[in-house]
């Protein structure tokens, strides 16, 4: 037999799912909020990475090759804002818009005056996606300037930075030249000297750093040397080498544009070096394969000492990062006569730098050899070849780091 109470009990909880029952009918999902907004450059929720110059907040500059900006959105498309400097008149800077890791877009300027809105996607699902805008070239192509984001939707916070730091200091095979196509590809030439097949962000330091969960500043400029550049003739090119330039914002600068990087804004854990390949090929060659300014082949001793004087500045802004010296993917001994020994007296040179600071007690210098590689324009790595440089590099960082 029911109790009266046990009658009321079970009423009341019936009235109560009826109840509950009629508040979720009542209830609706509001509906995606895809309103267009614009997010200038100085918002909070917009993450940058690489040398970048806030000197105007609204328009931040960069150079750089593999210089990034990110933002966090949920909505269903985005733009992004953009103005390049199209250097001499005739330069053209290329950049990479990626969204949700996949790149979608190569953007080509045309226009150097005005800020460019560039639709990057107008058709995602809608929800949550990051989106990514790095440039491909390098600082002597131009400056490109950034003037925010277009969303449909709303800017979310920024995703979170990768555990380590890394700082890469090289050449053009740093600076991912011609990769993109084989030797002798017309993209090798195209608007000056193969700029819309550079991309940096694909050489090995920005790769590397990917699979070690590492941040990433690159500074790579084509033709520059530790010692010496590739050219040595001041009318055809900037001679300065490495040690003279890699303090600025803008390594191509001069005085009186040539604004100091803070150096404590980014203190990498580790730093790597890729010098020597510039300074031990005989640059420009005459008809015969002699070296068109005369040069002498460079001194293994010469180069070992000024590549200690390099480290020991490095150290001032630097004192706790690891330095790895690594040896060059384009060298080799032989070429172009025999009597050239590129590839062993760079990889000698190194060992000479280890030594050194072995002898003090450092042991946070460490020598790094890569494999020959080539494939890409003027025998530079390809992507496939920059990809097995960035392997053999991450494979000598991860346990020296412990990462």
């Amino acid at each position: 037999m029911t109790s009266t109470r046990s009658i009321l009990f079970l009423c009341g909880a019936a009235l109560l799912i009826a109840a509950c029952g009629s508040d979720a009918n009542m209830m609706t999902t509001p509906p995606p909020d895809t309103t267009l907004r614009t997010y200038d450059a100085d918002d909070a929720n917009i993450q940058y990475t690489g040398r970048i110059d806030f000197t105007n907040p609204k328009q931040p500059r960069f150079g750089l090759g593999a210089t990034s900006i990110t933002a966090a959105f949920k909505g269903v498309g985005v733009s992004v804002l953009l103005k390049d400097e199209h250097r001499y008149g005739m330069w053209r800077n290329y950049y990479d818009a990626a969204v949700d890791g996949v790149v979608v877009a190569k953007i080509r300027l045309d226009d150097d005056v005005t800020v460019i809105t560039y639709p990057v996607a107008s058709d995602l699902p809608y929800g949550d996606h990051v989106v990514t805008i790095g440039k491909r070239t390098e600082a002597n192509v131009g400056v490109g300037f950034f003037d925010g984001f277009e969303i449909a939707g709303e800017i979310q916070p920024p995703p979170a930075r990768p555990a380590h730091k890394m700082l890469i200091f090289g050449d053009s095979i740093t600076a991912g030249s011609g990769i993109e196509v084989p030797d002798g590809d017309p993209g090798c030439s195209a608007d000056g000297w193969g700029q819309p097949v550079q991309n940096a962000d694909e050489a090995y330091g920005p790769v590397a750093a990917r699979m070690l969960d590492a941040d990433y500043h690159v500074l790579g400029v084509a033709g520059i040397g530790l010692v010496r550049n590739y050219e040595s003739d001041p009318t055809k090119g900037d001679t300065r080498p490495l040690p003279q330039v890699y303090k600025y914002t803008f390594p191509e600068s001069t005085p009186p544009t040539m604004a100091i990087w803070p150096a404590a804004s980014y203190q990498p854990d580790a730093i790597v070096i890729a010098l020597g390949t510039n300074d031990f090929s005989p640059g420009p060659l005459n008809a015969d394969n002699t070296p068109a300014d005369g040069r002498a082949m460079m001194d293994a001793g010469t180069f070992a000492t000024a590549y200690i004087g390099l480290i020991d500045g490095l150290r001032a802004d630097y004192p706790d990062a690891h330095v790895f010296t690594m040896g060059s993917p384009m060298l080799v001994d032989g070429w172009p006569t025999v009597a050239y020994t590129s590839k062993s007296g760079l990889e000698a040179a190194l060992g000479m730098v280890g030594d050194h600071y072995a002898a003090t007690g450092d042991t946070k210098i460490h020598k790094v050899l890569v494999s020959k590689q080539g494939g890409g324009c003027a025998s530079h790595p390809n992507v496939a070849g920059q990809a097995a440089t960035a392997m053999e590099l991450a494979a000598a960082v991860k346990p020296a780091m412990g990462w």
